[in-house]
């Protein structure tokens, strides 16, 4: 899928409603700091890594990424606490971003390999960015429910639903970038 979400430029009242559906904490931003040897997508592992080799601990809760007028995608994400009580993200993103908006969230546990589900909030009033969320959640409910560590097995009646709602979802997808572009870079 095309690349559209970044880091919500200001913690807006947008962020602050969809952070509040996550957390009780509020949302922050963290900086990016480079650290050898450490992998996009594996926030989990890069945080206990600085934790083995300088001590610390890790802070769990959501990476919020947004496409602005039409979602806030929040992505099960950890975050390392220095000695020093600095927090820093020791994860590099794809794109290059140097910080995150991210919120606490102390019950969002990693459970060895299964991270949370994103959670997708559509912006006030975008009606076609709601359609498409209900989908992929109907979608990631199925997935769910036939996961097993690092393992999917799915019926075939399960598999056409999702090839089903994949298509539907697809098309909302489309929709929603022919109105609302991708992200510039």
């Amino acid at each position: 899928m095309t690349h559209v979400t970044t880091t919500p430029e200001a913690i807006t009242p947008f962020v602050v409603e969809c952070a509040g559906k996550l957390s009780e904490e509020p949302p922050r931003y963290v900086e990016y700091v480079a650290y050898p040897r450490t992998m996009e997508s594996m926030c989990f592992e890069n945080v206990d890594r600085m934790i083995k080799l300088h001590g610390g601990k890790r802070i769990m809760g959501w990476l919020l990424w947004e496409w602005p007028g039409v979602m806030i995608d929040a992505e099960h994400h950890a975050v390392w606490k220095k000695a020093d009580g600095t927090w820093e993200d020791v994860t590099p993103k794809q794109d290059g971003e140097t910080r995150i908006v991210f919120v606490r969230d102390d019950v969002a546990l990693y459970d060895n390999n299964r991270s949370q589900l994103n959670r997708k909030f559509a912006a006030r009033g975008n009606t076609l960015a709601r359609e498409y969320i209900a989908l992929r959640q109907e979608a990631e409910k199925v997935w769910n429910k036939h996961r097993q560590t690092g393992v999917y097995a799915i019926p075939a009646a399960d598999l056409e639903m999702l090839q089903f709602r994949d298509g539907k979802a697809q098309r909302k997808w489309n929709r929603l970038l022919a109105r609302y572009g991708p992200q510039s870079a």
